[in-house]
């Protein structure tokens, strides 16, 4: 079980990485049974490509008990939220999106349609200045955040990355390139359907 307040509270420096077990198919076996909210949900035999109603309420069902569960234990309740966040950066963002076979996808990710490239990516923390929340980002802002946040001056970077969210504005629209599992192409993100 995740202890926040022992990493958390530490003054030694330090960088957290967690990986934990996100929503994947059978989306019904990502969360308990008594935690459905919504319903009906798809049963151990049945197939995806026949109900996506179901899909969608399995999909959510999972995604609200992954996530909700995950803060839950990392903030156990809000008056830590402030003192946890004063010097200490979260990120959380995810590996891909589903597609829950929508507009006509044939797969639920690995693919080549938007909602599959399009992922969360949170930042929770004092930044120390304000971001431009109307940047639309993805993950290639990642790693130069990082950068910015441990105080590397840009002059040292080893590349030229995609822009820091600390800088990024909304005017700033870098070419995004997506990766197919099925074909093994890269595409560019406005180029899915």
């Amino acid at each position: 079980m995740l202890r926040p307040n022992y990493l958390l509270n530490s003054k030694l420096k330090k960088l957290i990485v967690i990986n934990k077990r996100g929503a994947h198919f059978r989306y019904e076996s990502s969360y308990p049974q008594d935690h459905k909210v919504w319903q009906p949900v798809l049963g151990p035999g049945d197939f995806y490509g026949d109900a996506p109603e179901m899909v969608t309420n399995s999909y959510d069902n999972a995604i609200l008990f992954n996530v909700d569960g995950f803060f839950r234990n990392l903030f156990p309740d809000i008056e830590s939220f402030g003192s946890l966040t004063r010097d200490t950066i979260f990120i959380y963002t995810s590996d891909h999106g589903q597609s829950l076979y929508e507009n006509g996808a044939l797969s639920l990710h690995c693919g080549k349609t938007s909602p599959e490239a399009r992922v969360p990516l949170i930042i929770l923390g004092n930044l120390g200045k304000p971001v431009d929340i109307n940047y639309q980002s993805s993950h290639t802002n990642i790693f130069p955040t990082l950068l910015d946040l441990m105080g590397i001056d840009q002059s040292l970077w080893a590349h030229n990355y995609d822009a820091s969210l600390l800088s990024a504005g909304s005017g700033y629209v870098p070419a995004r390139h997506y990766f197919n599992g099925q074909t093994n192409e890269i595409l560019i993100y406005s180029d899915l359907p």
